[in-house]
């Protein structure tokens, strides 16, 4: 018979089920949603985002850099020109930064920190002051140690002023309400002789993650009460004739970002930050992104010719080079210990002076990498959870999975597309979580649910199993010598074929077998069905013919045109004369095994029952001896297949029967079902098995007469 579908792994058909799984659902899209808004601050996913942006930030491509941002490096050939003494005398840099000066360079940051006196002369000191006098353009580097206030500490008013006119002169004091990063130590340490010249001094420190990589630049710091401003701004505000104690720190709101404003000449300079003045370096790529990057070393030898009064050769840095130019003197020879290098985004050996030459052509270009407004963040995960919850309830599982998978490529792709296109970071991390949780949530949801129908059924099934089972003869049937027993192994908890055998009215004994198209409970309704009405016209009728002719009819009137059919065997046997009358209604043709070897298939009958209202039938007549073996089967036995997909077939089962033919029916039933699941072992069942054996009883007397005359 036709072979049933694919069951799915789990099914929200039914409407309780359903409902039950769409308010959990939406039940677990708050839940998440909750969660996912508090995750950015645990350490592992803070760190897990972080990995996300560096990886967007990597993949976007190089940034254009400002063609007057230059960086002037002193790298492993400088060392080898001063035969690797270091610190370098500072004689040098008062050289270099007269240079720049006369050279025209509109901003000079020494990203060198000048701590305690010169090793080699105090003059040194002093020709440095001079220079730093003489030369608006250049601007020092001050280091300072910072650290985030401290929570519930008062901002901006509630700060502690130092009283110190190095701090009043050089600095700001701090606006009322800013919250910025706060120096943990009280010294600016520089020769004393450069402090009273130093016109212009920025901090060079840098925000370090929770994976300690650097990602961030404090723009404006609180030192003493005094805002500070990093050098790589202060080179920015030098460069565009800003004044950068103008500086307005805005604090934004749930849909807005915190800047840094400073009007300058022409345009206005809007820095996106953080909530405590840091903002995101929008790295261009690595140190190789910087097209005009020149050695210490040759620039100072070209500055030696010009004071001189020789001319520079082609080959090496000239003055127009550096004339209208923002410009950064930097270390970043790595084998130096002294060497400011560390992690970020793009290595974790990167030369970290090119995180504030990031920071200057960020602002020159107004390209700046942007941090999402809390508020659009929250909205997004509220969407993206409600949606979903929405949505997922209604999926099978392999829906399921593929909008699972399709969410995180598009939220991928999204953020990617974001910075690409906007400068933006998106947090991708809380929204993948989502995804992914929901998902999670919904596959197991629906398991427990689709476990709970299943067990309901099973229980259900188990009834119809007893209820069928209890339809279908208990035992062998004993009369004179003449044995008969049925055995059946549905392939489900309940299955199609069918097998009967009852005592008549007038002492014969009535034999069926069918097999109802379809597996499971609608074919076992119908087998039942079948039943009830043979052994009702089994009753009434006096012909095997008429018993095939009515069942064919009153199942077609109950089926009201469902597509179904039955193949049936139906007999009557006389235990006295042992003359078997049959139809076969498209069956397998029972097999006769005669005690001489000889074997019959009985195949008088007719077309299939619930195909054709007014069909006839045939009536065949055959009778038994001793010795006789009978065996009515089912398709499950002879299309049985093994792991080659090999058919069990006709003659294996011939050949087990007359290997049998001497047992008693019971037992010949049975052998074959064992023979045929151990065919088939390592298989599914895929159709139901039944056999019913008839047996005539080595050595029993002849008949008692003549086949009775009368109904065919």
């Amino acid at each position: 018979m036709a072979k049933t579908g694919r069951v799915p792994v789990y099914s929200t058909g039914a409407p309780g089920a359903r409902r039950r799984l769409s308010r959990f659902s939406l039940l677990l899209a708050v839940a998440v949603f909750a969660v996912a808004l508090v995750l950015p601050r645990i350490p592992f996913f803070e760190t897990l985002e972080f990995n996300t942006q560096d990886l967007r930030l990597r993949t976007r491509g190089e940034r254009p850099v400002h063609p007057d941002v230059v960086v002037i490096e002193i790298e492993a050939q400088t060392l080898e020109g001063y035969r690797n003494a270091w610190p370098f005398p500072r004689d040098q840099y008062a050289l270099i930064l007269n240079a720049l000066d006369e050279w025209g360079a509109k901003a000079v940051g020494v990203d060198l920190w000048f701590s305690g006196r010169d090793r080699y002369s105090d003059a040194n000191d002093t020709t440095l002051a001079v220079v730093t006098a003489q030369a608006p353009s250049v601007i020092h580097a001050l280091y300072l140690p910072l650290a985030l206030p401290a929570r519930g500490a008062p901002a901006g008013a509630g700060e502690p002023v130092a009283e110190d006119s190095l701090l009043s002169r050089l600095f700001a004091p701090l606006p009322p309400g800013a919250r910025l990063m706060t120096s943990v130590s009280g010294q600016i340490e520089l020769p004393v002789v450069l402090l009273d010249e130093v016109r212009s001094l920025g901090h060079i420190a840098l925000a370090w993650g929770a994976d300690n990589v650097c990602r961030y630049a404090p723009l404006l710091v609180n030192h003493q009460g005094h805002m500070v401003p990093s050098l790589s701004l202060l080179m920015a505000c030098r460069y565009l004739g800003a004044d950068w104690r103008a500086a307005r720190l805005r604090p934004g709101g749930p849909f807005t970002r915190s800047h840094v404003d400073i009007p300058a000449p022409g345009r206005a300079i809007h820095v996106p930050v953080d909530g405590y003045g840091r903002a995101l370096i929008n790295f261009p790529g690595d140190q190789r992104a910087f097209p005009r990057r020149y050695r210490f070393l040759d620039v100072i030898q070209s500055a030696r010719d010009w004071i001189g009064g020789q001319p520079i050769p082609a080959a090496r840095p000239q003055p127009e080079d550096f004339r209208g130019k923002a410009i950064l003197i930097c270390n970043t020879a790595e084998n130096l210990l002294t060497a400011d290098v560390g992690p970020t985004p793009f290595s974790d050996n990167f030369p970290l002076a090119f995180a504030h030459a990031s920071v200057v052509n960020s602002i020159l270009r107004g390209d700046y990498q942007k941090a999402t407004p809390p508020g659009y963040q929250a909205v997004l995960l509220a969407l993206l959870a409600v949606g979903l919850g929405l949505v997922m309830p209604a999926l099978a599982p392999a829906g399921l999975a593929l909008v699972a998978l399709a969410g995180i490529a598009l939220l991928a792709a999204a953020a990617w597309a974001i910075l690409v296109f906007g400068g933006v970071q998106v947090p991708l991390v809380p929204p993948l979580f989502v995804v992914v949780t929901m998902t999670i949530g919904v596959l197991l949801r629906g398991y427990v649910v689709k476990e709970r129908e299943r067990r309901a059924v099973e229980q259900e099934l188990a009834v119809a199993r007893r209820v069928q089972q209890d339809l279908l003869p208990k035992g062998p049937l004993t009369a004179g010598d003449l044995q008969v027993a049925g055995a059946n192994l549905p392939c489900f908890a309940v299955g199609g074929d069918y097998f009967d055998y009852f005592p008549l009215g007038d002492g014969r004994i009535g034999l069926a077998i069918g097999d109802v198209s379809g597996k499971g409970v609608p074919a076992a309704l119908l087998m039942s069905k079948l039943q009830a009405i043979l052994r009702g016209e089994a009753s009434r009728a006096t012909s095997v013919a008429a018993v095939a002719e009515g069942a064919n009819r009153q199942l077609m009137d109950s089926m009201e045109g469902a597509k179904k059919f039955v193949t049936l065997f139906y007999a009557v046997l006389d235990p006295e004369t042992r003359t078997l009358r049959y139809t076969n209604a498209g069956h397998n043709p029972p097999m006769l095994l005669r005690a001489d070897g000889r074997l019959e298939l009985l195949e008088t009958g007719g077309l299939l029952v619930g195909i054709f209202a007014h069909a006839q039938y045939e009536v065949g007549v055959v009778e038994l001896g001793p010795g006789d073996a009978l065996v009515l089967f089912t398709d499950g036995v002879t299309e049985a297949e093994d792991r080659r997909k090999a058919q069990y077939g006709e003659e294996r089962l011939e050949a087990l029967i007359r290997a049998v033919r001497g047992e008693p029916a019971r037992e010949i039933g049975d052998r074959i079902c064992q023979e045929v699941l151990k065919f088939s072992k390592g298989t599914h069942q895929a159709d139901d098995i039944t056999v019913v054996v008839a047996k005539v009883e080595e050595g029993a007397a002849p008949a008692a007469g003549p086949p009775a005359g009368g109904a065919a």
